[in-house]
């Protein structure tokens, strides 16, 4: 709370951090919330700009939601963009003022900002380009600030070009260091550490900048596509837990399996662990609240689950690790939301209408009243039509897909090929035979791509050649994905791996070791790449369908998405369920 002053923006008393949700005026929570209100808002904030010879771009009555630590409700603000010509003293004197002048004509419950309208559009992630002379460095760069310096409130580190201007290309190549929500900082003599080795690197001109991490897994409660409630699987649409009301996902799509001694390919969904493991708060299933629940549960934080583990944890699974296809959470709100469309159309316009057609009183004009009436009723008959697939699935718990049989676990990371310690962040789902056996031609497994949405071309299939792996993707390189919640979207894969720092138990005592586990980021390409609901999306090539890997969550302040590599999840797939080859199920 109070009034606030950086360089690009001032503003107050409540302030939400960047980056921030823009709720329209009409759902604000203040009394008399209204058209005519928030233009006399809006005008007393621009006398006072107009007072102090203030340029400005735009001037408008919104609500404020940090996307990083979002305040219980839109806060209603004043938002006035700037031209991108700083003056921090005379904003920050005009944003007094107006709050000032809103109390005193009995507006109290606004805030007021005034932002740089470069910094409003966004701070942009992109790929640093492979001939940067600090591509062939970074590793040994990270391993060296890691080594040399106080890491105790540092979660990894990044290194994008970082800045406010459009043409991304041109923002500085930076380093980006994450701490702890909790830091205090500020880190100027740390930032002035790190520039000095990356001078040492033959790297002076690279930025330092420290940033809270926000890294959070990507699992939420958007209404559904008519498919999803055919019964058919859709990769790139909705999961839930079974018996649980945490929030929903994503199907990334389906693998095989061939085990030694066997000829045929087993086939399985794929998605991410912690899509499927129920968080304590959310185990609403009493299956899940036993003892030895809990134990397996816990064991599977830090462990693998494995089809060769003991036979009483595997029955454990097949009880508690279960998923819906799509989850009942969406299927809720799919049929809320057709319901009150159907309940707007039957408005008491509506029913006059109706008692008028019918009487055919004097003075109606009858034909285009038929007409308007007629309109409602065919809208109202779509909307019942559209919604009754998914009430049905809802009523007869349809949507129940498969359990678990393998998976990485929550935190388990390992050396990769490359002998790089990565995270893994996978599950394999034994699907109910009556959900997949339409799609099944003998090895072949029909609708085995992502979920088309609105796209109107689309890959036929997805692949995945071992043998070259993730040297296939190139720096700035266009992906896409096929997600629950964003649904088709387009990012570009920064060849720089990041920096997770982690603490291990050693003999001077818990967290007293400092390990490095390295992870790959993409960036969005121009909107929004991925949000809550989208973990499990496989990232593919929108051309071929080559896939990258799997999405598992994302860093919000930076507006970056973490991926699992598809050659890390296939080679943690072989080590843990004893497989001799894994591949992407081919389609038709």
């Amino acid at each position: 709370m109070g009034f606030l002053k950086s360089p690009h923006r001032v503003g107050g008393p409540l302030l939400c951090s960047l980056p921030s949700w823009r709720i329209p005026a009409r759902n604000l929570p203040v009394p008399g919330n209204n058209d005519n209100t928030n233009r006399e808002i809006e005008r007393i904030a621009q006398n006072v700009l107009n007072g102090l010879h203030l340029e400005f771009l735009d001037c408008q009555v919104i609500g404020r939601l940090s996307k990083v630590d979002p305040e219980p409700r839109p806060v209603p603000t004043v938002l006035i963009i700037m031209p991108n010509r700083p003056q921090p003293d005379l904003w920050y004197r005009a944003a007094r003022k107006i709050c000032q002048n809103l109390r005193g004509h009995g507006h109290s419950g606004f805030s007021v900002e005034l932002i740089e309208a470069a910094l409003l559009e966004g701070i942009y992630c992109f790929p640093v380009e492979l001939r940067h002379s600090i591509f062939s460095k970074w590793q040994g760069l990270v391993e060296e600030i890691v080594r040399r310096s106080d890491t105790r409130e540092w979660t990894g580190l990044d290194c994008w070009r970082y800045g406010t201007n459009v043409d991304r290309k041109a923002n500085p190549v930076t380093v980006i260091i994450r701490v702890t929500a909790s830091a205090k900082g500020p880190f100027t003599t740390a930032a002035r550490f790190v520039h000095g080795i990356l001078a040492s690197f033959d790297e002076a001109d690279v930025d330092v900048l420290f940033q809270k991490d926000d890294k959070r897994r990507f699992v939420e409660d958007p209404t559904l596509y008519s498919e999803s409630a055919t019964g058919q699987v859709y990769p790139g649409m909705s999961i839930g837990i079974h018996g649980s009301e945490a929030g929903s996902s994503t199907l990334g799509s389906f693998v095989q399996l061939r085990f030694k001694g066997e000829n045929h390919w087993s086939t399985y969904g794929l998605t991410c662990f912690h899509c499927v493991w129920p968080p304590e708060n959310h185990r609403e299933d009493p299956k899940m609240q036993t003892p030895e629940a809990s134990k397996a549960l816990d064991r599977w934080v830090n462990r693998p689950l494995s089809m060769r583990d003991n036979p009483s944890l595997c029955e454990m699974a097949k009880k508690i690790l279960r998923v819906d296809h799509p989850s009942p959470g969406d299927l809720s709100n799919t049929i809320d939301y057709y319901k009150s469309r159907m309940r707007r159309i039957r408005s008491p316009e509506f029913w006059e209408y109706k008692t008028q057609i019918e009487r055919g009183g004097d003075g109606w004009s009858p034909d285009s009243a038929k007409r308007r009436y007629e309109a409602w009723c065919k809208a109202y008959q779509h909307h019942q039509e559209t919604c009754a697939p998914f009430s049905q699935m809802l009523r007869n718990a349809s949507y129940y897909f498969g359990h678990v049989v393998a998976g990485s676990g929550m935190n388990r990371t390992r050396a990769n090929k490359n002998k790089l310690r990565v995270g893994l962040d996978w599950a394999l789902i034994k699907v109910n035979q009556n959900r997949i056996h339409r799609q099944m031609q003998g090895d072949l497994v029909v609708g085995s791509k992502a979920f088309h949405y609105d796209t109107r071309s689309f890959i036929s299939g997805f692949s995945y050649d071992g043998e070259i792996g993730e040297r296939l993707f190139k720096p700035g390189m266009e992906l896409s994905k096929s997600g629950r919640s964003t649904k088709f979207t387009t990012a570009v894969y920064n060849g720089l791996r990041s920096a997770e720092i982690t603490r291990l138990a050693s003999k001077r005592g818990t967290g007293s070791m400092v390990e490095i586990c390295w992870s790959t980021k993409v960036a969005p390409k121009n909107k929004e790449f991925a949000e809550r609901g989208d973990s499990g999306s496989w990232i593919f090539d929108p051309d071929q369908g080559s896939v990258l890997g799997m999405l598992t969550g994302g860093n919000v302040g930076q507006d970056t998405t973490y991926v699992c590599l598809t050659e890390d999840i296939f080679d943690d797939i072989k080590d843990i369920t004893g497989a001799i080859d894994v591949r992407i199920a081919p389609s038709p």
